[in-house]
This record gives C-alpha cells, sequence and structure tokens, in this order.
C-alpha cells in the first residue's frame, strides 16, 4: 500500500468518525448530499474551485520556490533563530515513539480532514454562509501567508536549528516528508499555515457546528499546532504569527457567516438572524 493511499484511507476514516458526533444527519448521508449539493449547485461548487485553484498555484510556487530564493540572495532564518533561540527545541526532549506517531497522524492526515469534514457537513446541511466562510478562509490565509513566502523566506526549524533539532517524521519514514515537500517549500515556514489554516477552521467551525463536532475539530487543531514545533518542522515565532493570522481571519470570515447559529443535534438551515 502506498503511502498516499494510506493517508486517504485514515483521511476517509476520521471523516466519517467525525460526523458521527452531529447525530444526525448520519455519516454516509453527510457524503452523499454534501458531495452532490457542491457538484450540482454552482453557489457550493463555485467558491471550491477557487480554493484548488489556490491549491495548484501553490504546487507552481514550490516549485520554483528555490530560484525566487536564490535570486533574493538572502535568508532571514537566522534572524527567527536569534530572535527566539532554542525555545521551541526544549519539547523534543519528550521525542517518544508513539507520540511521534500520533503527532505524524495529526500534521499529515487530520489536517485536510478538519477543513474538508466541515465543508461536505456544511454543504450536506445547507449552510452556504458557514461553507463560504471556511472556503474563503482558506484564499485569506493563503493571501497572507504568500508574500513571506516569497520575501521573507524562513527554513524550518529542523533545517535552520539542525545542532539542536530533528525531523522526528523521518525516524517513522523520510518519504513522509518528500511526498510533503511538493506542497510545502523548505523555506515557506513563517508564518504556519498548517496552524494558521487549523485554528481559522477550528474557530470557524466552533460558531457554526453541533458543539461535540465543534470540539473534536478544536482538540484536533490544537493538537496540529503541537505538532509543528514537536516534529521539529516550525518556529514558536512562525506558530505566533499563524495564531495571529486565524484569530483575524476567523473574525473576518464569521461576519458574513454571523446569521449561522450554532446548530443542535436536530438540523438547522442558515437563517438571517444573528447570534
Amino acid at each position: 500500500m502506498t503511502l498516499s493511499l494510506l493517508e486517504l484511507l485514515l483521511g476517509a476514516a476520521a471523516t466519517l468518525l467525525l460526523w458521527t458526533l452531529v447525530r444526525s444527519p448520519s455519516p454516509i448521508a453527510i457524503l452523499a448530499r454534501g458531495l452532490a449539493r457542491i457538484v450540482r449547485e454552482r453557489a457550493y461548487r463555485t467558491p471550491l474551485l477557487l480554493v484548488l485553484g489556490v491549491l495548484a498555484f501553490d504546487l507552481v510556487q514550490c516549485t520554483f520556490d528555490d530560484r525566487l530564493t536564490a535570486l533574493l540572495g538572502y535568508d532571514c532564518t537566522g534572524w527567527i533563530h536569534a530572535a527566539e533561540g532554542d525555545v521551541a527545541s526544549a519539547v523534543q526532549k519528550l521525542a517518544w515513539l508513539p507520540a511521534i506517531y500520533v503527532f505524524a497522524f495529526f500534521y499529515v492526515v487530520m489536517f485536510p480532514v478538519i477543513t474538508a469534514a466541515p465543508l461536505i457537513y456544511f454543504a450536506a446541511t445547507e449552510r452556504l454562509r458557514a461553507y463560504r466562510a471556511l472556503l474563503f478562509g482558506v484564499i485569506v490565509n493563503y493571501a497572507v501567508c504568500l508574500p513571506f513566502y516569497f520575501f521573507f523566506p524562513v527554513k524550518e526549524m529542523w533545517a535552520g536549528n539542525p545542532a539542536h533539532v530533528s525531523l522526528l517524521l523521518d525516524r517513522l519514514s523520510p518519504a513522509i516528508m518528500e511526498a510533503y515537500r511538493a506542497t510545502s517549500a523548505l523555506d515557506n515556514c513563517f508564518p504556519s499555515f498548517h496552524t494558521s489554516l487549523a485554528l481559522t477552521s477550528a474557530l470557524i467551525v466552533r460558531r457554526t457546528c453541533p458543539r461535540a463536532f465543534a470540539r473534536a475539530i478544536g482538540a484536533s487543531a490544537v493538537i496540529i499546532v503541537a505538532s509543528t514545533l514537536y516534529l521539529g518542522i516550525h518556529w514558536a515565532l512562525d506558530v505566533a504569527a499563524g495564531t495571529a493570522l486565524a484569530v483575524l481571519a476567523a473574525r473576518a470570515m464569521l461576519k458574513g457567516a454571523c446569521g449561522t447559529p450554532r446548530p443542535t443535534h436536530h438540523h438547522r438551515r442558515d437563517t438571517a438572524q444573528g447570534e
């Protein structure tokens, strides 16, 4: 079984498990209704296509990132290291193989799941404003991060501080990060996109989804943020900047979705009244 197929199967299982927390409709109904609505209805399809376009652009950007950094002729990693020292590296003193597996699972598998699962749920339950808020949250996060990735190159912590930090994913398999590198250049580190998008999703879901589902997404987001430090990928300043971006992005997106009340276990559609 290839690594990509394993990631896909684990992600699908995690998504179905998360959907059991909304009680109604059933996970299979959420999947069928959500995907059908996204395919059939332009209001749902168009913003998703915009996000897919952003992801395609990211692939192109990562392909040419090394050349751009070479043209710039500077690297900001030293500034970040000088500003925070070896604070973030302290968490690796607790390196333990079972913990590495857990954090790797959340970093690799759960990161896309905590955005995809709410999106399909919103589509299945006709919560268009919340659906758009989450998708445009992805776009806003990437739009803010991109200039930093272009003009403020910061290497991942394991590469910028090799004397004190190691890439713990390599203890499981070097193939994991090799596969991930296509969508995340080595010096696209500040701010942490994993942090900003995970927390943006959690904050939007907290206001628009059933409580148990929102708590599970929130807990997953927190573990994803912790994983970026534990695995040796992001600096503490990357995470701090990503957190600030998430708060601002979620607040902006929720202004458009504030008429979407938190549903109970019974299905509620978007309404025009504010919370």
